[in-house]
């Protein structure tokens, strides 16, 4: 029975680091710090590793190699961002493995542990959840030992890393305020859980307009969607035009709500910006040009996409450079309130 050779693969997994780490400590082993680097170079020589020409070649190959974590690869929001981190990354002969995990914290898991085994030389990074400081993703970030942006989520436990975040905040305060000026009474809401950091900050923007027009914020007028797929806001939205009982002014909290929302207004025979002045944040291509009075707070992903790949690509060639947070700021586009 012939013996299975000892791989690069096994020192990572019993060392509980990334194939990128190990091949690091046979090529540069000032790069890594002492005590993982011992701890690697105790477990080849219990184990009479002798690394191949391959294995020492490996941090050269994993270097052109980027990973990707979003949550929907079939939004055309993500599909945007994509196309602007390939570009990105053509012009550098690099290449990018992606994932979509679609809100699925296991996912997540799996996406990390497969980058973790493959090798990766950085991450582009949206979590699907807020998690914790204890939680494993966390530990997951750190053991693959390479640069990470995240994206679009400001989830406080992530912000030992880079990222790039639009102004949610801010730019659903001045939808609602506009919604007020066009004359609308009662101002909705449809968003997901509050639960997550996404549905907090725009959630808190609603409510920061209302409080400043001494508005109270009537649950009756937020549509919690739970998730951004446009199934759930399909059926909240048939819910609220079943019941007879909607506001006025609506804002929804991303372009899968808006569309969930406008397949349930035609269900019933109504219009977009007639029955309901609405705001969609994040722009539906085909929307603006097929209607005249599509409204919608842009966010460009061609800005979160470049933004992302630049610091990344800066991040690794310069690992020990100061954490950076950059906010962008969106802006709404009215056509016909």
């Amino acid at each position: 029975m012939a013996i299975k050779k000892f791989t690069i693969n096994d020192i990572a997994q019993e060392a509980k680091v990334s194939k990128t780490t190990v091949s690091r400590v046979m090529n540069c082993p000032e790069k890594v710090n002492d005590i993982t680097r011992k701890k690697i170079e105790k477990i080849m020589k219990k184990r009479k590793y002798v690394p191949s020409q391959n294995a020492r070649n490996l941090s050269m190959q994993l270097s052109t190699t980027i990973g990707v974590i979003i949550p929907e690869i079939d939004n055309p929001f993500w599909g945007a961002v994509l196309r602007c981190i390939a570009k990105k990354l053509d012009e550098r002969k690099m290449t990018f493995i992606c994932f979509s995990a679609y809100d699925d914290a296991k996912k997540d898991t799996l996406a990390l542990e497969r980058f973790k085994e493959i090798g990766v030389a950085g991450l582009l990074y949206t979590p699907a959840i807020d998690y914790s400081s204890q939680s494993e993703i966390i530990s997951l970030l750190q053991q693959l030992d390479v640069p990470i942006v995240v994206m679009d989520r400001d989830v406080e436990a992530l912000k030992m890393f880079d990222g790039v975040f639009f102004r949610d905040r801010e730019a659903i305060f001045q939808a609602a305020e506009i919604l007020m000026e066009a004359g609308c009474k009662t101002i909705g809401m449809m968003n997901a859980d509050v639960c997550t950091t996404l549905g907090r900050t725009r959630r808190q923007g609603y409510v920061d307009a209302l409080d400043k027009h001494n508005i109270k914020c009537i649950d009756q007028y937020y549509y919690n969607t739970v998730d951004y797929f446009t199934e759930s806001a399909y059926r909240v939205a048939m819910e609220m035009l079943d019941s007879g009982e909607m506001p006025d002014g609506m804002i929804t909290g991303n372009n899968s709500i808006s569309l969930g929302l406008l397949k349930a207004l035609k269900k019933h025979g109504m219009h977009w910006n007639r029955e309901i002045r609405c705001i969609s944040l994040d722009k539906i291509e085909p929307m603006d040009i097929i209607l005249d009075n599509f409204d919608y707070i842009d966010r460009p992903p061609e800005e979160i996409g470049n933004s992302a790949i630049n610091l990344l690509i800066e991040k690794i060639a310069f690992p020990k450079s100061e954490t950076r947070h950059v906010y962008l700021t969106p802006k709404i586009c009215i056509q016909n309130l």
